[in-house]
């Protein structure tokens, strides 16, 4: 995936690095599809999915 590495995280960072225009909620939705996209595909971190 080219997206799970640094061209990723520099995009989401720089989203988060300038305060939104009229809408609050864009931030904490990307935040929250983040953790999601890390939780689920980055290979440091144990998917939830796998307990089992």
């Amino acid at each position: 995936m080219a997206l799970s590495q640094p061209s990723f995280l520099v995009f989401v960072g720089g989203s988060l690095d300038k305060p939104p225009k009229g809408s609050q909620k864009a931030p904490k939705s990307l935040i929250w599809f983040f953790y999601v996209f890390l939780f689920h595909f980055h290979p440091f971190l144990p998917p939830f999915s796998n307990q089992g």
